[in-house]
């Protein structure tokens, strides 16, 4: 399906840039809708981008947070 040309045609592959990979094919939209197409292009965040956000959202102090580092529990 990869090398299929009509894959990205049909839109259920598409081609993107990707700011540190450069550009990549990714699956495209499941959903066709005309009068609001799907777009591509918010990025996901790398693994453990939001830990401390996370954290602190589930109670976590930010002085817990420093200890929990402190102790290799994250990078």
């Amino acid at each position: 399906m990869v090398e299929d040309p009509q894959s990205y045609a049909n839109g259920n592959l598409i081609r993107g840039e990707h700011p540190e990979w450069g550009e990549k094919g990714f699956v495209g939209c499941p959903i066709v809708m005309s009068d609001t197409p799907t777009r591509w292009g918010s990025e996901v965040p790398e693994i453990g981008q939001d830990t401390e956000l996370v954290l602190v959202e589930a109670g976590f102090s930010w002085e817990g947070l420093e200890e929990l580092r402190a102790e290799g529990a994250f990078g």
